[in-house]
């Protein structure tokens, strides 16, 4: 598990943050030097406890956020608002957090019986 900070840099007089890939388990926090706030699409975030929206005064970091079990492979898209000097807040609405499939799949051996009811013995059956 990994403490992930993302750092909100203005860039042009907009702010800009990269995406994050993370895991289950992992943590995330914001950061920017000027007054800022975060807001999660459709109120859906992939944290526990839920987060949705917080805003910090330039220079304070978020609280950390740890990743819940959201499904794997999903995106969570996220505003970013900044009060760059004075002027009305400035919305990148881009930056993402993407939940990574590190799980390798397969999910162990299947308990189904095959299409005849049989249990399959790998034997090739002799025709008459």
């Amino acid at each position: 598990m990994a403490n992930h900070t993302i750092n909100v840099t203005i860039i042009g007089g907009l702010p800009t943050c990269p995406d994050l890939h993370v895991m289950k388990g992992d943590t995330v926090n914001w950061t920017c030097a000027d007054d800022y706030a975060i807001q999660f699409a459709s109120g859906k975030s992939p944290f526990t406890p839920k987060m949705t929206f917080v805003s910090c005064a330039g220079g304070t970091p978020t609280p950390s956020y740890t990743v819940k079990k959201p499904p794997k492979n999903h995106t969570f898209k996220y505003s970013v608002f900044a009060d760059v000097g004075g002027a009305s807040p400035i919305v990148v609405q881009d930056p993402q957090i993407i939940i990574d499939d590190t799980g390798g799949g397969g999910g162990g051996p299947s308990k189904k019986k095959s299409k005849q009811g049989k249990k399959r013995t790998g034997k090739k059956s002799k025709k008459k």
